[in-house]
């Protein structure tokens, strides 16, 4: 399934109090050597990039 229709189902069924505040598109995620992707990583590169909007 692409990523935007993945995207888009789950805006459309979340409730509207928990929606997305913020989207960020990127060409590509951290991931380990296992594949796993690297949510620490992710933490860090987009701390306080969101907030306040």
């Amino acid at each position: 399934m692409p990523a935007f229709r993945t995207l888009s189902i789950s805006l459309l069924e979340a409730a509207p109090l928990t929606g997305a505040k913020a989207v960020a598109v990127v060409d590509e995620l951290p991931r380990n050597t296992m594949g796993k992707l690297q949510k620490a990583e992710l933490r860090v590169t987009y701390a306080g990039k969101f907030e306040g909007e």
